[in-house]
């Protein structure tokens, strides 16, 4: 009995390993691994790149293709498609600026001058009480269109005055800055304008010659600063003065956001 109580101990024995292995549970098999080539067309690749490796891709660019290679499992490569194609759009087109500035000459008592146009209204007021100035007169208005975050830059000229001689050289007005950007304001938008350079070169008779003809010199006028104006306000910018006289050249500045 001892005897055949052993042999089937020992048979057991020799039989659990192979069940053992029977039940083993199998390894999960390894994805199996893709590859594709996506067009790029609007974005940076190396950025796109970077950004779509969360997904568990192996993505690399290429800069002058403008093509993404990318290699992982079924499920990862095709997140990472998804994610392009919505990355991967056209940026949308940069507002424009249109700046512009009133050139104004101003007199004080007993100049002369003409009526400001009424939508000068609210700032001639400004003019009067502020500056003292008692007449005016539209020089001339100087306009530039920039994009958002860009400079702008023009000139132009204009006569002196009303009736001076026809030999008379003609003033030269000119309008920089180096930035306009839109941004945010309490009520409304406001333009920020960078380095902003207003000038007027102002020619006056200095004398006359053996002739008697009239000789003529130029006087530099420049105002230059750095502003926020709220978007379709006039604001006045600045004056400076003319050959030290009464006499100013003044300033005022709008700006708007062509949609």
């Amino acid at each position: 009995m001892k005897r055949i109580m052993r042999s089937m101990c020992l048979l057991l024995a020799a039989l659990l390993p192979v069940a053992s292995a029977q039940q083993a549970p199998e390894k999960p098999r390894e994805p199996q691994k893709v590859q594709r080539i996506i067009d790029v067309r609007h974005i940076d690749v190396q950025r796109l790149a970077g950004l779509i490796s969360v997904f568990g891709v192996r993505a690399q660019p290429e800069t002058t293709l403008r093509v993404l290679a990318l290699s992982g499992s079924r499920e990862e490569v095709e997140a990472a498609e998804v994610a392009v194609r919505r990355l991967d759009v056209p940026s949308p087109a940069p507002a424009n600026i249109e700046v512009t500035v009133y050139m104004i000459a101003a007199a004080g008592p007993g100049g002369r001058g003409a009526t400001l146009p009424a939508e000068f209204e609210a700032l001639a007021r400004q003019l009067k009480t502020g500056l003292g100035f008692q007449s005016y007169r539209l020089i001339d208005t100087m306009v530039v269109r920039t994009r958002d975050g860009e400079g702008g830059e023009t000139a132009g000229m204009a006569p002196v005055q009303p009736g001076a001689p026809a030999e008379a050289p003609r003033m030269i007005l000119q309008l920089r800055f180096a930035q306009a950007k839109i941004e945010a304001a309490a009520t409304g938008r406001a333009i920020r304008i960078d380095r902003l350079r207003s000038g007027a070169r102002l020619p006056f008779a200095s004398g006359t010659d053996a002739n008697g003809k009239i000789q003529w010199q130029f006087h530099e006028s420049a105002i230059n600063t750095d502003l926020d104006v709220k978007e379709g306000q006039k604001v006045l910018v600045g004056k400076a003065s003319v050959d030290g006289s009464n006499d100013a050249v003044v300033v005022a500045l709008s700006a708007r956001v062509v949609e």
